[in-house]
């Protein structure tokens, strides 16, 4: 359903109240106002689309989660509204379990849990990708 000019103050302050709500306040909800006319300039349509974005740390994961989820019913039915709010691990960020691992070769689901004093090397690669197929030499 696309957002009507009046309707988008009220959407506005429904989005910024759930961010507030899950300690969010500072992330911006952006909004972008399109007028399309036809060469002959009989119709003209106008097009609101509202954005919100943001990258938190891993330390907050179960904040953005708690934000995804609480934001759904506000924007149900909105196709003019993107929402990604999402935590992700950077460098020197703590260890989270990997789950639902299947390894090759085998119908086994695992985690890979980090033990205190274990050491890893988790290599990512693709077959198709030629500067990769040199250093898989060494696996």
């Amino acid at each position: 359903m696309p957002i009507k000019a009046d309707e988008k103050a009220k959407l506005i302050s429904d989005i910024g109240a759930v961010l507030k709500e899950h300690g969010l306040g500072d992330v911006e909800v952006k909004t972008v106002t399109e007028d399309v006319t036809n060469l002959s300039g009989k119709t003209n349509e106008r097009n609101i689309s509202l954005s919100v974005s943001k990258e938190l740390p891993s330390t907050k994961a179960d904040q953005a989660k708690a934000f995804s989820e609480a934001i759904k019913p506000v924007i149900e039915g909105i196709d003019e509204v993107s929402i990604n709010v999402v935590s992700k691990l950077g460098a020197g960020d703590a260890y989270s379990t990997i789950e639902d691992i299947v390894p090759l070769g085998t119908e086994d689901h695992i985690n890979l849990e980090h033990k205190e004093g274990e050491v890893w090397l988790i290599d990512f690669w693709a077959t198709w990708c030629p500067p990769c197929q040199g250093p898989m030499g060494h696996n």
